[in-house]
């Protein structure tokens, strides 16, 4: 699993240590993103809701380069 993450403006990004451990007490093992990307806003269609291809699209060119 990935993880797209949008950061409120203004805010630091969290420690991926700390935010993995969060997630550790509260899902399963299986659920914990092997991929982590902090991205300016999360990709959305015309519906405004999230498009999964574009943010799977993110993780691609990531893993190309």
């Amino acid at each position: 699993p990935a993880a797209a993450i949008q950061i409120k403006q203004g805010e630091a990004e969290p420690d991926l240590a700390e935010l993995e451990a969060h997630l550790r007490q509260h899902v399963y093992a299986t659920h914990i993103p092997t991929m982590w990307k902090f991205v300016p806003a999360i990709p959305k269609n015309t519906s405004l809701k999230t498009d999964a291809a574009a943010v799977r699209k993110l993780f691609e060119d990531s893993a190309a380069g």
